[in-house]
């Protein structure tokens, strides 16, 4: 059996600075708790194609993360730290009442993932890393202009010229700015989550603009993981690739 059917459970899980909101599918059969980080700018909506086709013994919890999708922006005047996302992962895991779990996540989720597992590898139980090997590092070289980009950035950030788009024109610029690497149906899918309407027929993306500034710190290393990881490519044009824990891959 699969979770066909099974509709999702808005959840609200409140921080002392905001809330995260979540999408919880559960059936009478599930009891493998599995968590969903999706990507950077995207939101918990990635997964909604792929939940119907997994098991309906798994209760699946998928988040958005902070400044993504449906869950509070950060405070005016702070950054976003890959390092902060490890924190509201833990404290959705904790509202939750999780011990044991496995871990599905895609792009900047599955690095999250990778972190949260080398941090708490008595909880975790397994990870499914789409499209990512490991947290994105900074160059030594390079790291101190980097930080200046990033400083620069937030501190000339002015939320009251965030644009508003109607929603066709919305549709579009998210479209472009993939560069079509997904579809347009897809982008649909996560639009419903990453629109909101503020005046009749004008939007503005839900993700907060701060989300495209420079990290100001290089993430931390997943090299204290001690559990199976299978990681995943899909490239648009090519068969997916998966790589097993023993090193085989089909």
């Amino acid at each position: 059996m699969t979770h066909a059917g099974t509709v999702p459970r808005e959840l609200e899980i409140a921080l002392p600075w905001g809330k995260i909101a979540a999408q919880e599918w559960k059936t009478p059969e599930s009891k493998r708790q599995i968590l969903m980080l999706h990507g950077w700018q995207d939101n918990s909506n990635t997964f909604k194609k792929l939940v119907p086709l997994l098991p309906s013994e798994w209760h699946m919890v998928a988040i958005d993360f902070p400044g993504h999708g449906l869950s509070s922006h950060r405070m005016q005047g702070l950054p976003y730290h890959g390092p902060d996302f490890v924190i509201d992962v833990k404290a959705a895991v904790n509202h939750l009442g999780w011990k044991n779990y496995s871990i599905i996540g895609h792009s900047m989720g599955a690095g999250i993932a990778q972190s949260v597992a080398s941090c708490f590898p008595d909880e975790v139980q397994s990870l499914v890393c789409i499209d990512m090997i490991k947290p994105i590092s900074a160059k030594a070289d390079t790291s101190l202009q980097t930080l200046r980009r990033g400083v620069v950035a937030h501190l000339g950030y002015d939320p009251s010229k965030d644009r508003t788009y109607g929603r066709d024109e919305a549709v579009d610029r998210y479209f472009e700015a993939t560069a079509y690497t997904l579809t347009r149906e897809s982008v649909a899918v996560l639009l419903e989550r990453g629109l909101k309407e503020v005046s009749p027929g004008q939007f503005k993306y839900t993700r907060d603009r701060r989300l495209q500034f420079v990290s100001l710190y290089p993430a931390h290393s997943a090299g204290q993981i001690k559990l199976p990881v299978y990681w995943m490519f899909c490239p648009s044009s090519h068969p997916c690739f998966v790589s097993r824990p023993n090193n085989t891959s089909t």
